[in-house]
């Protein structure tokens, strides 16, 4: 079903002129691992059965530690293998054709890592909600931030400071994954496309400079880890009070 959605999703970014070759495939693949990978670990630690699962490990001698990270390496097999898939692929393809770099593709497939374990984190954050809430939350999350360098849109057609739609335009540019991805195959004008530029003209329109992904990049992981260590911290706690 990934797969499938995958080529979807290709198509999809294909149809909208937000990219082609390489890059279409790569941003094709970080829409597959945003909504993927949230959900998968918000199913692994949150369903009920996965409930009653976790609640049998934690009677046996497995720490605490070990039962959290088994589930959440559990549940990213598929979208890990996506990514290997992928990388390998590419690299045999840049061998063949040597107008593509490694380097470059290296780099992408470094921040394919990042996302898929940034959404991982997003649905754990919300897994101590049972049911929609929680599965919810964390989607609207993952939505902002793929919708970042549009959502603020009308909002700040409304603004006539030019400092706040700077900062603002700044903040949306810096959240949004598809920005990073972009930027770390090369000085990729995403936001110049054709679909993009007319969707996204109140935020960037009046003018922007692209963030240094490696920065984004390393705000992305130190996120995720924060998050993660709290979702960690949040486990141990609900693990004793059961």
């Amino acid at each position: 079903m990934r797969f499938a959605f995958l080529g979807f999703f290709f198509l999809l970014i294909l149809l909208s002129h937000i990219g082609k070759g390489i890059l279409a495939v790569v941003l094709s693949e970080a829409l597959l691992l945003l909504l993927f990978s949230s959900g998968t670990i918000f199913a692994s630690f949150s369903g009920e059965s996965n409930r009653r699962d976790l609640l049998s490990l934690s009677l046996t001698r497995l720490s605490s530690f070990s039962i959290f990270w088994g589930k959440f390496l559990g549940a990213s097999l598929y979208n890990s293998f996506i990514i290997f898939l992928s990388a390998l692929a590419i690299i045999i393809i840049s061998l063949l054709d040597k107008k593509l770099h490694i380097q470059p593709l290296i780099f992408a497939h470094l921040g394919l890592i990042i996302i898929s374990f940034a959404s991982s984190v997003i649905g754990l954050a919300f897994s101590n909600l049972s049911g929609f809430k929680g599965a919810f939350l964390a989607y609207i999350v993952i939505f902002l931030l793929i919708g970042s360098v549009i959502i603020p849109g009308p909002a700040l057609t409304r603004i006539d400071n030019h400092e706040v739609k700077s900062l603002i335009s700044k903040i949306a540019l810096h959240a949004n994954p598809f920005v990073m991805l972009s930027r770390s195959l090369g000085k990729i004008d995403i936001m110049r496309t054709q679909y993009l530029y007319q969707v996204a003209d109140p935020v960037v329109g009046p003018g922007f400079t692209y963030p240094d992904w490696r920065y984004v990049a390393f705000l992305y992981l130190l996120v995720s880890i924060l998050i993660f260590t709290s979702s960690y911290l949040v486990f141990i706690r609900r693990k004793y009070n059961d």
